[in-house]
């Protein structure tokens, strides 16, 4: 490399931790492949009050550049603005439109503004704003959901924007979630300490795709004796083996018994009973980063010496390589100052079973896990639960999810009205997997309904998907961060088909089968299961009455405590919200109803049994 092209990425490097309380939040774009050194580089802050975005774009190069928000990663139906200096110091900036792999056309309407453009030595740096919603067809709204943020760039300028050079191999496309994080991140106070839990060396298994691997160890012993406060969790991983690592929990476990539990580091079913009763301390996953807490709330551990620390981390080897040496875990940040609220994790979501079935060829298909009042009313405190975050977790057939919020209401046709959605994301991308911090506080009262809804698109699979741990089978989940903590660690459902409501394409005796526990989990029930859907001959009808007879099907409610108690309630159906979320947009005057994702008539709970069962998915 020569010595002017180090000096820019210096400059570059310098550029982009330059006014990191300017821009707290930034990605890298680009890189150097021999160096590691940013390429092209954002950073970004946000302000809620005015609804407005500021972007902070470093560039290695000193001709245009391209910047752009994506439905889906690609140019089409993209926003996008181009720029570059010209060689008289003048910064050009033009807000555009894509309609396909082609120019970008200049929109009739400009929303972004120039803070700044200038070019030193040898890179470009611009600092741009515009509203999140413009009220511009041919812009992309800027939301609380996964986006995709597309970039090119040349080493030439253009004598105008409709004469762009063609950037050839000179662009990309990263998932990020723009409004996913508090605007004002807190500081790290100065008592602050840490401590770091992971994997020691570990060999990725090249014999099978899927890895569950587990290691325990206590706690230290400053926190055994003593309660402190997590603050934030980083995820501590392996450059060379990241693209293996699916994701990772990090779980607090009762002692019973030293000999078996403690120092444990292998794979996780060699140990099953290990960590039966644990309580899921934090987590990650493909695309995730830090997370913070709130000020004020914190994660409280420790001031127990009959409690360990178990990681698991799932590994998909899909190609079989040999030789990835792997050490992911997390580092962990606290306090021994109390803080004003204690933080739990309740994980909602499906069952993991084989029972959970998604039909193939179909480029929308929606999955419903319940958590009822019957669940909720034993355990959320009189004053409700205050939910601060959400995390959503699918595997590779994911495109959006939705938690919906349900209060009883007398006069709503069913007994339920629906609130605003507690947490959304109809755009997400298995690649990225942050929780996000919601806008506000959503108060959960200990009546009210949860209901997820996760959706599928499955145009590329020929079979049947079934739910289960491999990347290439499904799960449906939110992992929801709140205060004050409960005993509530898991909510949880599975949804039985009525008889006779697919009666064109299986048996009643086939949907009997359905309904039998020996179905629920393992090899044996995975090929039961599948024996039963080869019956079917799908077709856009067929996927249409599947769907309306999971809907019409009978949801079985599981709830898991922190001691592994499990509560099971038998719904007779999923509650119907009579009274529809209305959705106001008051920056471009649109107010509207929208079709409830929950559908679902007053459950009734008809009996409780207690078992343990798989029902995380990890």
């Amino acid at each position: 490399i020569r010595m002017g092209s180090i000096v820019q990425l210096l400059v570059l490097a310098t550029l982009h931790v330059a006014l990191a309380s300017d821009f707290p939040f930034s990605v890298i774009l680009e890189s150097d492949p021999a160096t590691q050194k940013p390429v092209y580089a954002v950073d970004w802050s946000f302000n809620r009050m005015n609804s407005t975005i500021t972007f902070r774009l470093t560039v290695n190069s000193t001709g245009w550049f391209g910047f752009g928000l994506s439905p889906t990663g690609g140019m089409k139906g993209s926003d996008i603005v181009v720029g570059w200096v010209t060689t008289d110091g003048r910064a050009m900036l033009y807000d555009c439109s894509a309609d396909g792999e082609e120019l970008p056309t200049v929109d009739a309407k400009q929303d972004w503004e120039t803070v700044t453009g200038y070019e030193e030595n040898g890179c470009t740096t611009f600092i741009i704003t515009r509203k999140w919603k413009t009220c511009d067809e041919s812009d992309v709204d800027i939301m609380e959901e996964t986006i995709r943020l597309i970039h090119s760039w040349s080493d030439d300028d253009p004598e105008n924007v409709h004469l762009l050079t063609y950037h050839g191999s000179r662009r990309g496309s990263l998932s990020t979630n723009l409004l996913g994080n508090l605007a004002n991140l807190p500081s790290l106070t100065a008592d602050t300490k840490s401590f770091s839990i992971s994997l020691i060396n570990v060999t990725i298994p090249h014999d099978t795709s899927t890895t569950y691997w587990c290691s325990s160890t206590l706690l230290p012993d400053e926190i055994q004796r003593k309660k402190v406060y997590i603050t934030k969790f980083t995820p501590l991983l392996t450059r060379h083996a990241v693209k293996y690592a699916h994701h990772a929990e990090l779980y607090l476990c009762k002692i019973t018994n030293r000999a078996t539990q403690l120092g444990f580091n292998n794979k996780c079913y060699l140990n099953p009973g290990a960590c039966s009763s644990r309580t899921l301390i934090t987590a990650w996953a493909v695309g995730g980063s830090d997370y913070i807490y709130p000020e004020d709330i914190a994660y409280p551990i420790g001031g127990n010496t009959d409690e360990f620390v178990w990681l698991e981390v799932h590994y998909d080897n899909s190609e079989m390589h040999s030789g990835i040496i792997d050490s992911t875990g997390f580092e962990i940040f606290y306090t021994e100052t109390p803080s004003k609220h204690e933080a739990g994790i309740l994980a909602v979501g499906h069952m993991i079973t084989p029972l959970m079935v998604i039909p193939p060829k179909t480029k929308s298909f929606s999955i419903y896990a319940l958590c009822g009042a019957s669940c909720m009313t034993n355990f959320i405190p009189e004053q409700g639960i205050h939910v601060i975050s959400n995390g959503f977790h699918t595997h590779l057939a994911g495109i959006g999810l939705e938690v919906s919020h349900l209060r009883p209401n007398p006069v709503c046709d069913g007994g339920y009205e629906e609130l605003a959605p507690i947490s959304r994301n109809l755009k997400y991308d298995f690649s990225y997997q942050q929780p996000n911090v919601l806008p506000k506080e959503i108060i959960v009262m200990p009546n009210d309904i949860l209901l997820l809804k996760c959706i599928y698109n499955t145009q590329d699979r020929t079979n049947i998907t079934m739910g289960g741990d491999s990347t290439h089978d499904e799960m449906c989940f939110s992992f929801l961060t709140y205060y004050p903590r409960m005993n509530l660690t898991t909510c949880a459902s599975l949804t039985y088909l009525e008889p006779g409501s697919i009666d064109n394409e299986l048996s009643s005796e086939d949907v009997e089968m359905l309904s039998n526990d020996s179905l629920f989990e393992g090899e044996n029930a995975r090929n039961g299961v599948m024996n039963i859907f080869q019956k079917i001959h799908w077709n856009e009808q067929v996927v249409s009455d599947f769907q309306s007879a999971n809907l019409k099907g009978f949801p079985r409610v599981f709830c898991e405590s922190m001691s592994k108690e499990i509560t099971v309630t038998q719904e007779l159906h999923l509650p119907k919200a009579g009274c529809p979320y209305k959705i106001t947009d008051n920056i471009c005057n649109i107010t509207y109803s929208r079709v409830s994702s929950a559908s679902f008539l007053e459950a009734t709970s008809v009996f409780f049994v207690v078992l343990v069962i798989h029902m995380l998915p990890f």
